[in-house]
């Protein structure tokens, strides 16, 4: 059994990805460094948020916990981009920044306000709240759990927990939340375009009208936003009371999938066509427990043993542990040092 306490949107992706590497990351604690498209969207998320609180402090002046910086609804956007840019950027280290990666951020910065004649423009918009969080327990009996996790009980039910960028109010009955993206328009665990056919049943939008539906309970109607800025631009879905059977369904089918997981899959066991992914999305595939680097993967070397002197992956040696011994057994002595399989980090923390 896997001891899941909670469901977010980024773990039901990892887990339909790869089950292997929601183990490894959202159980063990093993997660890799982030790539610079991910920060560089990091950093134009912080910038709207700013413009956010911005607007909902007029008149006033807000500064920001976390960065220090001050502003109002009329700072010089460009201004506060560079200055979010250079406080993130002077805290991740594993990226040669350069000048050019200023100008891009920059860039996307303004397609966010500008799109559409501004309509997504925080400064612009009746703003009901900012980078709200949410952990919200499941009241029913499905979304029970009970597990000995090292060495103790752990019991409880079911949450979800994540944050949404932008929620924003279009009438007394109606509040439209907004999402943006900076990267590309698809379902990197499925390869398909997200059109509007596929988002009408996108678990992160689902995900979100469940929780915005429990933090706004007298709000009938909810426009979910998401905002491709890079491909596409903005789509909207439409969500009330009748969906949310539909998305508490899915969230216990993956729910009750991952608990009753003893042999996590890989991948390219699931699906062998996709087996580049592992090469080249996934640090699991790249590293050893041993922190010595492994030799470059081909498609022969996928669920072999290692080599004599070389490492195994670090997916092929839990693959090769939990085919031997308890998953429990792995959970307890292969997690990361200080990881609890209770731990959230907030999106874009440093």
């Amino acid at each position: 059994m896997i001891p899941i306490s909670y469901l977010r949107s980024s773990s039901y992706s990892c887990h339909t990805m790869c089950p292997m590497k929601y183990l490894a990351e959202y159980m063990l604690g093993w997660t890799g460094p982030s790539n610079m498209k991910a920060d560089k969207g990091t950093i134009v998320h912080k910038v709207m948020e700013l413009l956010a609180f911005a607007k909902l402090r007029h008149p006033k002046r807000y500064v920001d916990k976390e960065t220090k910086i001050s502003l109002t609804v009329k700072s010089d956007i460009d201004k506060i981009a560079e200055k979010v840019f250079y406080f993130y950027t002077s805290q991740i280290h594993h990226h040669d920044w350069k000048e050019g990666d200023l100008r891009e951020c920059v860039r996307w910065v303004h397609k966010c306000v500008e799109q559409n004649d501004g309509v997504f423009d925080p400064r612009k918009l009746n703003i009901i709240d900012a980078e709200p969080h949410f952990d919200i327990e499941l009241p029913y009996e499905w979304a029970d759990y009970d597990y000995i996790y090292m060495g103790e009980q752990l019991k409880g039910k079911l949450r979800i927990k994540g944050t949404i960028d932008l929620v924003t109010k279009i009438a007394d009955d109606t509040y439209e939340i907004i999402d943006w993206k900076t990267g590309k328009r698809l379902d990197w665990a499925t390869g398909k375009v997200k059109s509007q056919e596929v988002l009408q049943n996108d678990f992160q939008l689902r995900l979100y009208h469940l929780a915005v539906h429990n933090m706004y309970p007298t709000i009938d109607q909810f426009l979910m936003t998401i905002n491709y800025i890079n491909d596409g631009g903005a789509f909207t879905v439409h969500f009330d009371q009748h969906d949310i059977p539909d998305t508490l369904a899915m969230t216990r089918k993956k729910f009750e999938k991952i608990k009753n997981t003893k042999n996590p899959a890989l991948l390219y066991e699931e699906r062998p066509g996709d087996a580049w992914k592992c090469r080249r999305l996934c640090h699991l595939s790249k590293e050893t427990f041993e922190g010595k680097g492994t030799k470059p993967l081909t498609e022969t070397r996928h669920g072999q043993q290692a080599n004599k002197g070389d490492y195994m992956s670090m997916c092929d040696q839990l693959k090769y542990t939990i085919e031997r011994r308890p998953i429990e057994l792995a959970i307890d002595n292969m997690s990361k040092e200080g990881h609890s399989v209770r731990h959230y980090r907030s999106p874009g923390s440093v």
